[in-house]
């Protein structure tokens, strides 16, 4: 990236920081194109972490720009050290964190909400997304989440897991387990488990 482009991103990322809540940076950080970022409440980005949303920065490419959304004044979205994200979409409605050295590949989306109210009566309404249900994600250390992949509401995905491309994860995943399918579940355990 030229430095006149690396001047005019800060200076975007200013913006978001200043007037519409705080993202909160490590030094190391590594940006390759130019994340979305909506931000209404708290974004932490770990040390040594890489955001990547240009189609070129990774083997399989890019659907979409990485997308950093905290909806909410206070929702909050944890990323932890030597992350890798790939054209992934991460919305917090209330909070999501995910943990040191996880790689998200391209098209992962991972959400806390459903984004609208079980209700047709409600939905497109003022009061649609406040009524949909909201629940905390959290993705542990040392995970591989494959391509395309998302991640629901209310789910734990446990340490060194990897949940398989193209998966729907709507229940907790344990720790050093392959998951895969529609809804995922366990297709092999890892580490002699």
């Amino acid at each position: 990236m030229c430095s006149y482009a690396k001047r005019l991103f800060w200076f975007i990322v200013g913006y978001w920081i200043v007037f519409r809540g705080k993202l909160l940076a490590a030094r190391g950080i590594r940006f390759i194109g130019f994340p979305v970022i909506r931000n209404s409440g708290t974004i932490e980005i770990g040390k040594f972490s890489s955001i990547r949303s240009s189609g070129s920065s990774t083997a399989m490419g890019v659907i979409t720009p990485v997308v950093l959304n905290a909806m909410t004044p206070d929702a909050m979205i944890k990323i932890g050290d030597q992350v890798g994200i790939s054209g992934a979409v991460i919305c917090a409605k209330r909070s999501i964190q995910i943990g040191d050295r996880v790689l998200l590949g391209s098209g992962v989306v991972i959400c806390d909400t459903d984004f609208h109210s079980l209700d047709y009566n409600i939905r497109g309404t003022d009061q649609d997304l406040i009524d949909a249900a909201v629940a905390p994600v959290r993705v542990g250390n040392d995970c591989f989440i494959g391509g395309r992949a998302m991640i629901l509401k209310g789910v734990t995905v446990g340490d060194r897991s990897i949940v398989g491309a193209g998966s729907v994860v709507v229940k907790d995943v344990p720790s050093d387990v392959v998951v895969a399918g529609n809804p995922a579940r366990i297709v092999k355990r890892l580490n002699g488990c």
